[in-house]
């Protein structure tokens, strides 16, 4: 059976932070940005984090998940996207890059120089200009597609 993609529901939300940070932990980047893993506060804390972006940003946010059915419709991935149809003010991109709040378990310089350099990059070469934002994710999204499909 084919896996299934569909909107994330908000009760969804925690076990998709659940999914991001196991999968994440087990990368390069994952032990340098966390000292340990996650409990229990922290979980709660990006879960309310992501529901607080998805209220009050709803037009412009997107969960995502990917379910296997050969698993009983377990969640095997899930993706947060945020996607401007309009151009934006300076402020509003000021606003959306900056960081924090982290989480207890987070090693605080490293994730500042590691998101940091994401949020410089997206203030400098995406700007307000909402094609750019949209061109760049679906570059990248086409090209991860690509490589996991060839295996």
């Amino acid at each position: 059976m084919p896996l299934e993609l569909s909107p994330l529901e908000d009760a969804e939300i925690e076990a998709s932070i659940r999914l991001t940070n196991a999968a994440f932990a087990s990368t390069v980047g994952g032990p340098r940005l966390y000292r340990s893993p996650l409990g229990e506060a922290s979980i709660a804390q990006q879960t309310e984090k992501r529901r607080k972006l998805l209220r009050e940003n709803g037009d412009t946010v997107r969960l995502l998940k990917v379910t296997d059915p050969e698993l009983g419709g377990r969640m095997i991935a899930c993706a947060y996207w945020t996607i401007y149809t309009k151009e934006r003010s300076w402020a509003e991109i000021e606003e959306a890059t900056q960081l924090g709040p982290w989480v207890a378990e987070q090693d605080v310089a490293v994730s500042e120089a590691f998101f940091g350099l994401f949020m410089r990059g997206r203030r400098e070469f995406m700007g307000t200009r909402p094609h750019c934002r949209e061109l760049a994710q679906e570059s990248l999204t086409l090209w991860g597609q690509s490589r996991s499909l060839r295996g």
